[in-house]
């Protein structure tokens, strides 16, 4: 289930996003947030960066499972580290539909 959740088909468009909208956000909240959740939403912040990231490498391949591993390995964590902020999801319903099928499809070990 979670391959099917981390192709690059479904998954680049609202993680680009997110990866677009995280630091402007992040700059604007920082001094307002707790700090455990600062922590969390810097590592997601981080982790979506990296997802990004190898999506664009010019030999990334859906099809290779280096890569398939690579990104499902940062999706579960992105799983472990809970729900992105709210109000910096809530208007990308691409972002919160790839993370809520993570959420549901896919229990965690």
């Amino acid at each position: 289930m979670m391959e099917n959740l981390t192709n690059k088909d479904i998954l680049y468009d609202p993680m680009k996003e997110l990866n677009d909208k995280f630091p402007s956000w992040m700059s604007e909240h920082k001094a307002g947030v707790k700090v455990d959740d600062l922590i969390r939403y810097q590592k997601q912040q981080r982790l979506v960066a990296e997802i990004i990231g190898k999506f664009e490498e010019s030999t990334y391949s859906d099809d290779h499972a280096d890569d398939r591993q690579y990104i499902v390995e940062r999706m579960q964590e992105m799983q472990a580290a809970g729900s992105p902020p709210a109000d910096l999801v809530g208007d990308m319903s691409g972002a919160q539909e790839a993370l809520q099928d993570m959420n549901t499809g896919c229990p965690q070990q």
